[in-house]
């Protein structure tokens, strides 16, 4: 081979090497992007609300109690409520948590005495809050704790 051939030779490899190197940088990157694309989505938390709950409202008549279940379809928060004098009748409604005020609210029409709006908020995994009768424009004290779990066999 002449000189000028294995100049040639030398050049073309040259230019080969930085075409293929090109040629990986930018696969590189082009996966990288397609990496970056497939990586799923930060999961979003999960209500904290969900679960059993035991609930307390202190009225002019007495105590009131009963439980509170909290369930999520897709997006929505669900409440299903009912009071321990009659455990088979149960509402179920739609309620609203705030992530930011930590702070549920829903309303519910309890019947013999009207619509109630009812707002708490949860700290240390307590709720506590106002439950507001509408009919006699009066306020009162509500409170919630989770009920213990039954321990797994």
């Amino acid at each position: 081979m002449s000189s000028f051939s294995h100049r040639a030779f030398a050049a073309g490899s040259a230019i080969s090497a930085v075409v293929l190197a090109a040629l990986l940088i930018s696969g590189c990157a082009g996966s990288s992007a397609a990496v970056a694309d497939s990586e799923p989505e930060p999961e979003v938390p999960a209500n904290p609300l969900v679960g059993d709950w035991s609930w307390a409202v202190d009225t002019p008549q007495g105590l009131f109690t009963g439980g509170i279940v909290f369930t999520t379809e897709g997006d929505s928060l669900i409440a299903t409520m009912s009071v321990d004098s009659a455990p088979d009748d149960s509402l179920t409604f739609g309620a609203n948590f705030d992530l930011e005020t930590n702070t549920v609210s829903f309303s519910f029409d309890s019947g013999e005495f009207g619509w109630m709006d009812v707002e708490m908020t949860l700290e240390d995994g307590m709720l506590a809050g106002e439950q507001f009768a509408r009919d006699y424009s009066m306020g009162l004290d509500i409170t919630a704790t989770r009920k213990e779990e039954a321990p797994s066999q």
